[in-house]
């Protein structure tokens, strides 16, 4: 029997790297979930809006195969009481201390109420808010394209040394409301990005290398949403095995894709380009599946679904485990011997077209032959790929408190490009940037 942490289910869920060993483990034998673990696991997967409710959230341990321990039916109340009354839980998914922007002002958190919170201003802290961990969160297909629109207008007026900076501040002020502090803020990001690199639009698709140690780490600017670049990178990978051989660790985010490389699987722009063609995607994509675990963890819901397997035999519920050996022997013999089933078809098709967005990956594909690509060694993270690069060290951090750490990285990457590129005026008010330095 294994144990099952939290963070076994959230790797899980999310589908980071480590996922499908994780999946492996638990369906070689019976797992079981403390009460406390379950109601953490909840927490964290609902309030993420990974998992829609509570009743979603346990259809889907269910066809884990993960059981709640003898208190489950306490830890399912605790659960429920929690996403009802639980301080913190609601629509701004605020914890209890963050430190937050409110009309300019960072402020903390410390109490809420169904309808009212208490706050106090928290002087010159940094906001935690949003956290990190906000790029795993679903990107609509309208919200990036506003992204696309901000960064082509910024990056025109950034074209400007003399005064892009201020009327890229000026616009921001007009057009979305903001205070100056807060749209000082975008323009010092902006800048940064293109000092370092280059600022990618709807019209370009920018590539950049980073080279540590052994590994050479290839962000791919895709702003096409979480889903739609988990096809596509999955797509990268197995076209870069194929043709380069070797296994490339994959981290995605709403806003790109980063693939860690040895040095014989690096390419020039032509190299990529030829990846990215959107020939043969959707087959390049099913050979990727073929050896994961996700094609699997659909095809339980398909075969339930279609009675190859049943919920109830001789008049009694099956339980979970028992569910679960059934349906991956009858996977294993049709992958063997029958590939074109229609279940296991079905079950390729809800990877592609549910879990993952493989229409709006091949669509993305089409698009980019007629971009105009752009390829650039950095000698630094840029701005724009931090927090995909986060996403895939924060694991490592374990001598150090994650937040810490990354605050801590963030300023040993750019803090020299704050005090060489920047020069305010005063303090707030609308005067803004006034100065940038060659």
């Amino acid at each position: 029997m294994i144990v099952v942490d939290t963070s076994v289910l959230v790797a899980i869920n999310q589908n980071e790297a480590d996922a499908d060993p994780l999946f492996e483990a638990l369906a070689a034998q019976e797992s079981l979930i403390a009460g406390v673990n379950y109601v953490e696991a909840g927490v964290l997967l609902i309030g993420r809006g990974r998992i829609d409710d509570q009743d979603k959230f346990d259809i889907w341990l269910e066809e884990l195969g993960v059981s709640v321990s003898e208190d489950g039916g306490l830890a399912r109340a605790a659960l429920a009481a929690y996403l009802r009354f639980g301080k913190g839980f609601h629509p701004a998914r605020l914890n209890l201390g963050d430190v937050f922007v409110l009309n300019g002002r960072a402020v903390r958190l410390l109490e809420t109420y169904l309808l009212e919170a208490k706050v106090e201003w928290a002087g010159h802290e940094m906001p935690t808010v949003p956290r990190w961990n906000a790029n795993k969160m679903p990107l609509a297909s309208g919200l990036a394209e506003e992204v696309v629109r901000v960064r082509a207008r910024l990056a025109g007026f950034l074209r400007d040394e003399d005064q892009g900076a201020h009327e890229a501040l000026a616009w921001l002020v007009e057009e979305y409301h903001l205070t100056s502090t807060n749209a000082e803020a975008i323009v010092r990001q902006f800048l940064a990005q293109a000092r370092v690199s280059a600022i990618p639009t709807g019209d370009d698709f920018l590539i950049e290398i980073f080279d540590e140690g052994p590994r050479s780490h290839v962000f791919f600017h895709s702003l096409i949403g979480r889903s739609a670049n988990d096809a596509l990178s999955r797509i990268l990978a197995w076209r870069v095995k194929q043709r380069r051989g070797g296994n490339a660790l994959v981290t995605i985010d709403d806003y790109g894709i980063l693939l860690s490389l040895r040095d014989f699987q690096v390419m020039d722009l032509d190299g990529w380009r030829e990846l990215f063609s959107p020939e043969n995607a959707e087959a390049d994509l099913h050979a990727a599946l073929a050896p994961s675990s996700l094609v699997k963890w659909q095809f339980r819901g398909v075969a339930q679904t279609g009675l190859m397997v049943p919920r109830r035999q001789f008049g009694k519920e099956r339980k979970g485990r028992n569910l679960q050996w059934s349906t991956e022997v009858i996977f294993e013999v049709l992958q063997k011997y029958e590939p074109d089933h229609p279940l296991l078809a079905e079950a390729y098709h809800e990877a592609a077209h549910v879990f993952l967005d493989f229409p709006r990956a091949r669509d993305f594909l089409e698009r980019a032959r007629d971009l105009s690509w752009q390829l650039r060694k950095v000698d630094r993270v840029s701005p724009f790929a931090f927090g995909i690069f986060v996403s895939k060290i924060k694991e490592t951090m374990m001598m150090e408190d994650p937040e810490t750490a990354i605050e801590r990285l963030y300023h040993e990457f750019y803090q020299d490009l704050e005090q060489q590129d920047f020069k305010l005026a005063g303090k707030g008010g609308n005067e803004g940037i006034h100065q940038i330095s060659k």
